[in-house]
């Protein structure tokens, strides 16, 4: 019901609604409830936004695999939303969530690697994670990687793209 409330599916949309049927679920140990309200915290939805609390929510449910708490814990840590900015420990959540596919993971570190922000460098690897996400359909990816392929020999982007179909292989 939270979700429901969320983004108003049959419903209208109601963030404190949300944010009380998220923190049920979270107070049960629920890591899909924990990662949400760890949301709602983060962006101040339905509640004051408070980063040590949606710090708290989003490590929980990371524990437990949930990808869109990692990403969001990288992006707190990229922007350094209540913690220490450190790029570094943001690639490294963006990464875990790009193991699990998370589209918006993908797109974020790619942005890092195209930028050498927290890693090294490496155009490739941000033009493969690029295609990976608009692959599974965000459609910012695929404006950011026309625009990355700018900026790389035709022999780069043919490499990110094999590499991308791998990836695609192994994680089907």
């Amino acid at each position: 019901l939270g979700y429901m409330y969320h983004h108003g599916l049959g419903v209208p949309v109601d963030y404190a609604a949300a944010v009380s049927w998220y923190r049920k679920a979270a107070e049960r140990g629920n890591p899909a409830g924990e990662g949400d309200l760890g949301f709602m915290y983060q962006y101040g939805l339905g509640v004051a936004r408070d980063y040590s609390a949606a710090k708290q929510w989003l490590g929980k449910a990371a524990y437990f695999n949930d990808a869109h708490a990692q990403n969001n814990l990288g992006f707190m840590y990229l922007l350094g939303q209540g913690v220490a900015r450190d790029p570094r420990v943001a690639a490294s959540w963006f990464s875990r969530a790009v193991s699990l596919g998370d589209p918006g993971a993908m797109y974020n570190l790619a942005a890092m690697y195209a930028q050498g922000s927290g890693v090294v460098q490496d155009l490739v690897s941000a033009y493969m994670l690029l295609s990976l996400s608009s692959s599974k359909g965000n459609p910012k990816a695929a404006n950011a990687m026309a625009a990355l392929a700018r900026r790389m020999p035709a022999a780069q982007v043919a490499e990110a793209q094999r590499r991308a179909a791998a990836w695609l292989v192994l994680h089907s």
